[in-house]
């Protein structure tokens, strides 16, 4: 197992950064064909607080949440297992399908049996991006895995949740990234798959889907720094994932009032910390302290 995860990390260019990795880390097989987990499971298994799920970005390795969070080390220290679910083997899809989201709760819940753990552990959902993006839809899916699993929190840190103003984006700069990679996924696009693909369609706000998880407590996280991103990259708040995460939370309040959901405007300067590089696109734009308090 050691192995295998050193040569991924060899492949994606961060072996130099093989000390940073828990030595607990381990990859665990699954029934859901290219899907797994990565798993660091609680150092005092028979005391285990709760299980962190948690999701990076797209073409994101999963082990560059360890790299670029202190909260995966930070909750195993408190005694959360955590596992990062695998969905696509080279992370180069959105993974916004319905099949996609609905095996992320059939992955969280093979890790509880194989790991022996009661059905209503405490399980944190959490998702950088597009993982942030697939933790809210696998919260939306009608009768998936995820009602029977007990959530308590559901974090996602700038997630995009309109495609259709996400593509429109990129197009409006003249880049097609996004888009090529959406139809390598998904074939052509159009509207009902950019509509199925969404949470959000800024045009249609009544479409929105309730959140089937009763009694979770659900943030999301972003750092605006609508200067920074006008002075630097030249981009408006019609660029930016705020746009969409305003949009669904006030509807969420408005609409479904029992939902506990909130918009967390960082202050803290978002940062790669593998590069040093500014930008409020981060993990780190999460208080790792003041987040601890929210799921104590």
């Amino acid at each position: 197992m050691k192995y295998l995860i050193t040569s991924l990390l060899l492949l994606i260019g961060i072996g130099n950064s093989l000390a940073q990795l828990p030595k607990g880390l381990a990859k665990s097989d699954s029934t859901l064909l290219e899907n797994f987990n990565y798993t660091l499971d609680a150092p005092r298994p028979n005391e285990t607080k709760g299980v962190v799920v948690l999701l990076p970005g797209l073409f994101d390795h999963p082990l560059s949440v360890f790299f670029e969070s202190d909260l995966p080390a930070v909750l195993n220290e408190l005694n959360y297992s955590v596992i990062i679910p695998v969905l696509s083997q080279k992370g180069d899809k959105f993974d916004l399908s319905e099949q996609s989201v609905r095996n992320l709760g059939k992955l969280i819940t093979q890790y509880l049996e194989v790991s022996n753990l009661r059905l209503d552990t405490p399980v944190i959902l959490g998702g950088f991006s597009i993982g942030g993006t697939r933790i809210l839809k696998s919260c939306a899916i009608e009768n998936s895995a995820m009602a029977a699993l007990n959530i308590s929190h559901v974090f996602a840190i700038d997630p995009p949740l309109d495609m259709r103003r996400l593509l429109a984006s990129d197009a409006k700069y003249n880049q097609n990234f996004l888009k090529e990679t959406l139809e390598n996924e998904v074939g052509e696009i159009n509207e009902e798959k950019l509509a199925l693909l969404s949470l959000v369609d800024i045009n249609n706000i009544g479409s929105i889907p309730p959140l089937n998880i009763k009694g979770a407590k659900v943030r999301i996280y972003n750092e605006p720094a609508l200067e920074w991103q006008i002075g630097t990259r030249k981009r408006d708040l019609l660029d930016l994932n705020l746009l969409d995460q305003s949009v669904y939370v006030n509807f969420m309040n408005r609409k479904f009032p029992d939902t506990n959901i909130e918009l967390i405007l960082s202050k803290i300067e978002g940062t790669r910390k593998q590069t040093g590089d500014r930008n409020p696109h981060s993990w780190n734009i999460v208080d790792t302290d003041e987040f601890i308090d929210w799921i104590n």
